[in-house]
C-alpha cells in the first residue's frame, strides 16, 4: 500500500543506521524533489497511529530540508522485518556509507534480524573476516571512531591504533596520524613500541618539543639535500617548480 503521509506522522527508528551525508548530495536530492518530485518512496510500518521509517532516511531528510509536509511512502503491514533487512543490504552494496554507519547497519543484519555473522556475509557478498572487522569498528575509542567516521584515518589504521593501551598517548598518536598520514603497518610499529615501553616501565613519550610536536608519535631524522644538516622527516617541504623557475632558484 503506497500513501502519501504528513512527515509529521513519521518517527525516525530508534537508531538511525546512516548519520553522516555528503551536504551537497543532499542538497541535489531535496532540489530534484522539488522539481520533479520523489522518484522512489520511501518505506514505513505501521504504529498505532503513526509510522516508523525503515528506509528512506536521506530521501526523508531532503523532504524536510525543503519544507514539504507530506512524502510518499511504502506502508508495511506484515514482514516490513524482511523489507527492512533487503533495504539495509541495497544500502550497504550500493551506497556510500561513512565506515560507522556501515557498521551500525551491519550489526542491525547481524543481531536485529539475527541473520548471524556467516549469512550475514553471504548475503553481502564478503567475508566472515570482514564483517568482524567492520562490527569491531563499533567499540572504537570516541576519538578513534571519529577519525574514522569522518575518513581522517583508515579502517585498519584504526584497529591497530585502538590496541594502544594508554588511552593519552592512543589519542595522540591517532590525531597525529590523522594529520601527517598513516600506513597500517606503521600503527602496529607504534603500537609495539608503545606496549614495549610500558612494559619496560618507561612513560611512552610524545616527542618533547614545540606545540606542533607534542603530538609526534615517532621522530625520523634525515639529512637536508643542500647543507646535510639533520632535521625532523614531519617538517620535510617539497617544493614543485617548472624548469624555468628551478634553473633561476639554483643560479640565485
Amino acid at each position: 500500500m503506497i500513501l502519501d503521509i504528513k512527515t509529521t506522522l513519521i518517527d525516525l527508528p530508534e537508531e538511525i543506521i546512516r548519520t553522516t551525508f555528503d551536504p551537497e548530495r543532499l542538497r541535489d536530492l531535496a532540489e530534484s524533489i522539488r522539481e520533479i518530485g520523489l522518484l522512489q518512496p520511501i518505506v514505513v510500518k505501521k504504529k498505532a497511529d503513526r509510522f516508523e521509517l525503515i528506509a528512506g532516511y536521506r530521501r526523508f531528510t531532503a523532504h524536510e530540508l525543503i519544507g514539504k509536509k507530506k512524502i510518499l511512502a511504502v506502508v508495511m503491514e506484515e514482514d516490513y522485518d524482511m523489507v527492512e533487512a533487503a533495504a539495509i543490504t541495497e544500502n550497504i552494496q550500493r551506497e556510500q556509507l561513512a565506515p560507522l554507519d556501515e557498521a551500525r547497519a551491519i550489526r542491525v543484519l547481524v543481531d536485529v534480524h539475527g541473520w548471524g555473522i556467516m549469512k550475514t556475509a553471504r548475503k553481502l557478498g564478503r567475508s566472515e573476516g570482514w564483517v568482524r572487522g567492520r562490527l569491531d569498528l563499533l567499540s572504537l575509542p570516541q576519538t578513534i571512531a571519529s577519525l574514522v567516521q569522518g575518513e581522517k584515518i583508515g579502517i585498519a589504521v584504526a584497529i591497530e591504533l585502538a590496541k594502544i593501551p594508554d588511552e593519552k598517548i592512543r589519542d595522540q598518536y591517532a590525531i597525529y596520524a590523522a594529520e601527517a598520514g598513516c600506513t597500517a603497518a606503521t600503527a602496529a610499529n607504534w603500537r609495539r613500541q608503545v606496549e614495549r615501553d610500558i612494559e619496560a616501565g618507561v612513560m611512552p613519550e610524545a616527542t618533547p618539543g614545540g606545540p606542533d610536536e607534542e603530538r609526534l608519535p615517532v621522530r625520523m631524522m634525515i639529512a637536508c639535500d643542500s647543507c646535510d644538516a639533520g632535521f625532523d622527516a614531519v617538517r620535510v617541504r617539497i617544493l614543485r617548480l617548472c624548469p624555468t623557475c628551478f634553473n633561476a632558484w639554483m643560479a640565485a
